[in-house]
This record gives C-alpha cells, sequence and structure tokens, in this order.
C-alpha cells in the first residue's frame, strides 16, 4: 500500500474495500494495522477519533454490507457458507449479528427480498 497525504484511516478504509469476497473474511484490525505497519491500538484511537466509529465496528458492518448481497445475488450459497466466507465461523454469531444489523434474520431477509422482486 502506498502512503501519499492519504490519513490512516483513509489507508485503512482503502485496504478493507479492495479486498476480495474470499480475502475479508480474514481480515482483522490487528491484520490492518500491521499492513499500514502502526500498532493496533494506536489505529484504533486515530480511526475512532477521525471517522467517530470504532474500526472494528467499520469492518463489521462492512462485512454485513457483503452478506447482504451474498444474501440477494447468490439464492445458492447457504447461510452457513456465506458465514464462513465473511470471517465467522460461528454461523449463529453471524445470524445473531445480521439480525442485529438489518432487524431479520438472514434466512428471512433472502425471502422478503427475493418475494420483492417478483411482486
Amino acid at each position: 500500500m502506498k502512503r501519499k497525504k492519504d490519513s490512516l484511516c483513509d489507508l485503512a478504509i482503502e485496504f478493507i474495500l479492495t479486498r476480495t469476497l474470499e480475502e475479508v473474511g480474514e481480515v482483522t484490525v490487528v491484520r490492518i494495522a500491521r499492513e499500514l505497519k502502526v500498532s493496533r491500538s494506536y489505529l484504533a484511537r486515530v480511526f475512532k477519533r477521525e471517522r467517530d466509529v470504532s474500526l472494528k465496528e467499520y469492518l463489521l458492518r462492512e462485512k454485513m454490507h457483503r452478506a447482504e448481497s451474498l444474501l440477494i445475488n447468490e439464492s445458492q450459497i447457504t447461510i452457513k457458507e456465506l458465514s464462513e466466507k465473511i470471517g465467522f465461523l460461528d454461523t449463529n454469531y453471524f445470524a445473531y449479528l445480521f439480525k442485529r444489523y438489518y432487524g431479520i434474520s438472514p434466512g428471512r431477509y433472502r425471502k422478503c427480498k427475493k418475494k420483492s422482486q417478483f411482486a
């Protein structure tokens, strides 16, 4: 990653957003900090101060956004496969977080989106 006058936060966001679906599951705050050659605590502190959201929360939002996209666009993928693809080994925990973000379980979300496509 090339550093110009980009802020540390911009570089962290760029690192997250440029990961493929296969790579995003392995992205952690520690990995981002290592890539940017700063400590995890420093990166987390700067990110929270500049973006008013923790880096961990930002990363989780991005993973949930990608999960939502998979639910809509890849009807053959199971919830278990999807959760593993974005970095969650515990499908129940993934479903809990998804419901926290979207107010509905991943399975019901997929069903509702399918119905709305054909309505």
